[in-house]
C-alpha cells in the first residue's frame, strides 16, 4: 500500500499529527507497536493556549481527562503507617494559565478515537523490522499478526517518544546529559484486588536503603512497581530483574502485592539522562514530541509544548509537500521552533511556580523522576541542604545534591 505519509507511534504526538494531518486531506498511516490501550501514569499539564485541540474539535472531550488533585501516600515497609499528602490546583488566576493531572490513557485514546475518524488507517501491534529510504519513497517493513508487511510513503513521522527509532537507527541523537546517579527499575502487574484497593492517580511511596520504590496504579486491573536508587546500589547483582525481586522483598507490603499479581511487562531499567536530536527535518523525514527531545524529567517536555511542536511539524510537512523538498533554511527554522517551544515551556512553568507561591506543592508533588515519582529526597533537599530554595531552579538542584550526599 501506498500512503503520503506514514507515522510510527500512536500516543500522544503520533496521533495528533495523524489527526491533523488527515483533517487536511493527506492520506496517513499511524503504525504502533501497542494495542491503542497506553499505560501511563496521570501528569501535569500546564493549560496555556491549547489551539491544536481547538482545531480538530476535541477541547471539551479532552477536558473529561482532567482532574485536580494530586495525591501521594509515604509508608512505612509494613503499611502500619501512612501520610497521606494531597494537593489541589486552583484554576482562578487571572491570566488564564493553570495546572491539571490528565488522565493518560483517556487523553491519548481521545486523540487516536480522533484521527481514526479523521480518517487515519490505524494498525497496532506493529514491530517495524526495517526503514528504508529511497529516492522516490520510503519503504517501512513490519511484523504484524505474525505476517511480513511491507508500506511506502512519501513521508514518515517518527513519534515513537523515548525509542527514537530513527534518531537511533540514523545516529542523531546529540547533547546527550547524564543528569545525576539515579535509575529508574520498574515493571507492570495486574490484579483486581490489588488495583481496587488504590485510589486513583495516586502514588504511593517506602523509603529504601539509597532511593525509594513506589507503586502506582494504571487503566484497568494494572499496576507499576518501580525502584528509584543510585547506580552504585546495584552493587554485586547480576542483572536488573534479580536487584528488582530482591529489594521488593525486602518491602514486606509491596512484596505482598506482587506475590498476589501477575506481572505483565519485563523489568525494564531507565537512567536518568536528557537528549536532544539533530536534523530534526528533511524532506523524507521529521522528528516529534520525545523521539525529537526530551528534557529534563523534573520538568519533562510537557504535554502543551508537545502539541504546540506538533503543529509545527504538520506546517512543515505541508510546505514540504508543496514545494518537494525541505530547504535547508526551512529545516533550520523547524528546529529553532522547537527548541524555543521547549525553552518557553520550562520557562513558563518555573515562573508560573515561582510566581504565584507554589514552592510547597513543588517539595512535596513535583515530578522529579522517570516515571513522575514523588521521592523522599525532594522533601530532604529541604532539611539536610544548605543550598538556598528561593527559585524552583535551586529546589531540583538541592534535591539532586541531597541526593547525591546520601549516596556517597
Amino acid at each position: 500500500m501506498n500512503y503520503d505519509i506514514a507515522i510510527i507511534g500512536a500516543g500522544l504526538t503520533g496521533s495528533a499529527t495523524a489527526a491533523l494531518l488527515a483533517k487536511q486531506g493527506f492520506k496517513v498511516i499511524l503504525l504502533d507497536k501497542g494495542t491503542g490501550l497506553n499505560f501511563h501514569l496521570s501528569e501535569t499539564l500546564l493549560v496555556q493556549d491549547l489551539t491544536l485541540l481547538d482545531s480538530l474539535g476535541i477541547t471539551n472531550q479532552i477536558a473529561n481527562t482532567y482532574h485536580y488533585e494530586m495525591v501521594c501516600y509515604y509508608l512505612d515497609k509494613d503499611a502500619r503507617q501512612k501520610v497521606r499528602i494531597s494537593h489541589t490546583f486552583d484554576k482562578s488566576y487571572t491570566d488564564g494559565t493553570y495546572l491539571v493531572r490528565v488522565d493518560r490513557e483517556k487523553f491519548d485514546k481521545t486523540l487516536l478515537d480522533c484521527a481514526i475518524k479523521n480518517g487515519v488507517v490505524y494498525r497496532p501491534c506493529c514491530e517495524i523490522k526495517n526503514i528504508d529510504f529511497t529516492e522516490n519513497a520510503t519503504e517501512i517493513f513490519y511484523n504484524h499478526a505474525s505476517n511480513n508487511c511491507k508500506i511506502s510513503a512519501k513521508f514518515i513521522v517518527d513519534a515513537s517518544g523515548k525509542s527514537s527509532l530513527l534518531a537511533n537507527k540514523l545516529n542523531l541523537k546529540s547533547q546527550i546529559k547524564k543528569l545525576d546517579d539515579r535509575v529508574t527499575i520498574f515493571s507492570h502487574f495486574e490484579s483486581e484486588a490489588i488495583r481496587s484497593g488504590l485510589e486513583s492517580h495516586a502514588i504511593y511511596i517506602t523509603e529504601i536503603k539509597n532511593g525509594y520504590i513506589f507503586i502506582a496504579p494504571l487503566p484497568g486491573n494494572r499496576f507499576s512497581v518501580g525502584l528509584v536508587l543510585s547506580e552504585q546500589a546495584q552493587g554485586n547483582f547480576t542483572s536488573s530483574e534479580e536487584i528488582f525481586f530482591s529489594l521488593i522483598k525486602e518491602t514486606p507490603w509491596i512484596n505482598r502485592s506482587v506475590l498476589d499479581s501477575h506481572q505483565v511487562l519485563p523489568v525494564i531499567t531507565a537512567n536518568n539522562h536528557s537528549y536532544l536530536c539533530k536534523n530534526l527535518l528533511t524532506n523524507k523525514y521529521a522528528l516529534v514530541g520525545e523521539a525529537a527531545a526530551f528534557r529534563d524529567p523534573f520538568l519533562c517536555n510537557g504535554i502543551s509544548a508537545n502539541l504546540k511542536i506538533v503543529e509545527k511539524t504538520v506546517e512543515a510537512i505541508v510546505a514540504i509537500f508543496s514545494n518537494i523538498s525541505a530547504h535547508p533554511a526551512y529545516t533550520e527554522t523547524y528546529e529553532n521552533d522547537v527548541n524555543i517551544i521547549l525553552e518557553n515551556q520550562t520557562k513558563k512553568l518555573l515562573s508560573w511556580i515561582d510566581s504565584y507561591s507554589l514552592k510547597l506543592s513543588v517539595q512535596g508533588l513535583a515530578d522529579p523522576h522517570i516515571p513522575y515519582g514523588i521521592p523522599y529526597f525532594l522533601l530532604s533537599a529541604f532539611k539536610s541542604s544548605n543550598e538556598s530554595c528561593v527559585s524552583s531552579i535551586n529546589l531540583m538542584n538541592a534535591a539532586r545534591k541531597t541526593f547525591s550526599e546520601q549516596i556517597s
